[in-house]
């Protein structure tokens, strides 16, 4: 999972560029349709730079529960898998709704 969203981030920064990724954003305003382009590849590019830092702290929560001892620290690392999980997903909400208005609120 984390090498595919690896993946998909590189290409992100591959297509990004070529659009203006690293201008000044006066310079990358000049061209709309370009400007346009760039920030649907960019949603993309953050969603799946938030689900792989995610996935990466629920992976290491997971590794934390076989050396935990206590019940407190199962009881918060299980705590903290579940707050992940619903960040991950809000996140995701959040940025789709801000992308759906984007589009078509715009044209």
């Amino acid at each position: 999972m984390i090498k595919i969203l690896a993946t998909i981030t590189f290409g992100c920064y591959i297509s990004e560029v070529p659009l203006g990724l690293g201008k000044h954003l006066a310079v990358i305003q000049l061209d709309p349709s370009k400007y346009r382009q760039l920030l649907k590849i960019r949603l993309v590019h953050q969603v799946c730079v938030t689900a792989g830092v995610t996935v990466v702290k629920i992976s290491v929560s997971y590794m934390l529960l076989r050396l935990a001892v206590q019940r407190s620290h199962i009881y918060f690392l299980y705590s903290l898998i579940v707050f992940l999980v619903a960040f991950i997903i809000a996140c995701t909400g959040t940025l789709g709704m801000v992308s759906y208005y984007a589009t078509y609120e715009s044209s």
